[in-house]
């Protein structure tokens, strides 16, 4: 297991032959970080890129993709990146932060692809692809374990080994289930676009989060939909309503931020959305049962 912290530095060519032949383990980094800047690389080699699920805790990163295609992480999602993809990397120059990011080994998502003996063929999405997302409870715990042991400087590889095999796998089943199937609709077709249009929905919660004034209207433009079939359809796909969405991101974000960072309850709830404390004190009391100022104390 290599432990590290993320430099412009190239990889040397003996390390990128071990880490394309043989790792085991993966990478993670786990640092505190404030306004590094990371240009594109001129001589990205496909060969050598494997799959990686990035986030932060209390900051804010950008993400620039070969495809021109630019994406900001805040505390309330993660973004995987597929191998292949090729990103430049800005990170908040506010006060500093800690990024984490695992990458995968790449003899794992071959695996994810590969048929095994009970199947007579590869599934033709288990490999992970480029999204920004919200984790399930499970995955997110599972990555902020891996990213709190880098950050002790553990160097145990098979408790990695085992711990990014069973993150990879739930990331990637979470990707999977993107709700197709709950919506009703005969044509198979129809249902993929109406899934992909309440993705992007999703993904301007995560990534839009801390505006207060977003609202249905704005989420059912990103998604091509009128109001009315943009409520019913994200309500099949995510399992609750767009505002319930957006508020359930605003009080996990909340939670993960009493945790993890030294900012107010006040500071905290311009930080998700709201204007008014109390209004923030209220909905986390009533979702927690604990009012903010008390979690974070017994968090201390």
């Amino acid at each position: 297991m290599l432990v590290f912290n993320y430099s412009p530095t190239p990889l040397s060519w003996e390390f990128e032959d071990f880490y394309q032949r043989s790792a085991r383990e993966g990478m993670v980094h786990s640092a505190m970080m404030c306004g590094e800047h990371f240009d594109m690389a001129d001589d990205f080699d496909n060969d050598c890129a494997a799959d990686a699920v990035t986030w932060s805790c209390g900051g804010h990163e950008t993400y620039q993709l070969g495809s021109n295609k630019t994406v900001s992480i805040a505390p309330a999602g993660v973004f995987t990146i597929a191998a292949g993809e090729r990103y430049a990397y800005d990170a908040s120059r506010d006060a500093p932060f800690r990024s984490n990011m695992i990458i995968f080994p790449q003899w794992m998502a071959r695996d994810a692809a590969a048929p095994s003996e009970f199947c007579s063929r590869a599934p033709t999405s288990s490999r992970l692809v480029t999204r920004l997302c919200q984790p399930g409870e499970t995955a997110m715990s599972l990555m902020n374990a891996i990213a709190i042991k880098c950050a002790l400087g553990s160097e145990d590889a098979t408790w990695y080994t085992e711990q990014t095999a069973l993150l990879y796998g739930l990331l990637s089943g979470e990707q999977r289930d993107d709700g197709t199937d709950a919506i009703l609709t005969a044509k198979p077709a129809t249902r993929r676009e109406l899934a992909r249009r309440i993705e992007r929905a999703g993904q301007l919660i995560l990534e839009t989060y801390r505006n207060p004034n977003l609202s249905v209207e704005d989420m059912a433009r990103t998604a091509c939909l009128s109001r009315f079939h943009f409520i019913r359809t994200f309500k099949a796909v995510k399992g609750v309503t767009p505002m319930r969405f957006l508020g359930a991101v605003r009080m996990e974000t909340g939670m993960r931020l009493l945790r993890q960072s030294r900012l107010t309850v006040a500071e905290i709830a311009g930080a998700v959305g709201y204007t008014d404390r109390a209004a923030f004190v209220r909905a986390f009391t009533r979702r927690y049962g604990v009012a903010p100022s008390a979690f974070k104390a017994r968090d201390l």
